[in-house]
């Protein structure tokens, strides 16, 4: 019996509903990092940093377990690559104060930071931006636990129609229809009118009662609020690069000898004056 066909077989009644436990996930080498990422407008599943896997479909439905009220910041001093993550510079949970561990803050506060000024960034924009972070199970597979999702600005503040809104938009929505968010399936699919990806959203439908559980017990787990308290580069466990070593002083140089300038003298004419030589090299070594 192979390995695939000892995971499709129905699990017995007495082992559902358990977690993963520590010895497993020791063995495994140590807890999985996972997270949704977006990169150029394809789903991927990313797990301690590395792809797993990616679809081809420009839709993935999830259920949402939880997410911050409040918009995080993130910003980078260098231009921000997605295929090469590094730490930030700076960055912000809350959108309101820098994080305490950012090594290069650049502000007290958010309010008051030149990268929040319009025109900071490229074409007008601000060079620090807004990001929402979600914690959701995947609509075909919740028993798979948690993934982080880092919605970006766009992604954000988008408006739309019924069908296709921005997640602030969507929320409201969803809330003003008297519904809790994770008691529908989401489904996100990429704007195609959009040279970025940009993602919106809509509900396909009501969860089924695993689904349900999997969000609600996933939403209340520390899980959960590490991945609402972590930035992708954490996520990803990318370690924050040293600092590099200050270039040292070139060694100070030896001045140049001052020349003395030579006293001037009158031209020698040997064969008139018959000087001799030695009354010659006293002559151009007179230094009185």
């Amino acid at each position: 019996m192979s390995n695939v066909t000892v995971f499709q077989q129905d699990l017995p009644d007495f082992l559902k509903n358990t977690e993963v436990d520590e010895l497993t996930k020791a063995l495994a080498g140590g807890t999985q990092n996972r997270r949704i990422s977006i990169r150029g407008g394809r789903f991927r599943l990313v797990i301690n940093g590395e792809e797993v896997s990616k679809t081809d479909k420009p839709e993935l439905d999830v259920v949402v377990a939880a997410g911050r009220k409040e918009n995080s910041r993130i910003f980078y001093a260098k231009a921000y690559n997605p295929k090469d993550i590094t730490p930030p510079d700076c960055w912000s949970d809350d959108g309101i104060t820098p994080h305490s561990k950012a090594e290069n803050r650049q502000a007290d506060s958010c309010a008051n930071c030149p990268q929040n000024i319009a025109g900071s960034g490229s074409n007008g924009t601000r060079a620090c931006r807004y990001q929402k972070r979600l914690a959701v199970v995947l609509a075909n597979d919740p028993a798979n636990g948690l993934f982080q999702l880092t919605l970006p600005s766009q992604s954000i503040f988008a408006k739309g129609d019924m069908d296709s809104m921005g997640f602030d938009q969507y929320a409201k929505y969803i809330a003003g229809n008297g519904k809790n968010i994770n008691m529908v399936v989401t489904r996100m699919s990429f704007d195609g009118d959009s040279d970025v990806p940009v993602l919106k959203f809509r509900a396909v439908g009501y969860v089924n009662r695993e689904q349900y559980e999997s969000a609600v017990e996933g939403g209340k787990s520390p899980e959960a609020q590490r991945m609402l308290s972590s930035t992708v580069a954490q996520i990803d466990n990318v370690k924050t690069f040293p600092k590099a070593a200050p270039v040292p002083a070139p060694a100070a140089q030896p001045e140049e000898p001052v020349k003395r300038p030579s006293k001037k003298t009158e031209p020698v004419d040997i064969a008139e004056k018959k000087r001799d030589l030695s009354a010659v090299l006293d002559a151009w070594g007179d230094d009185n």
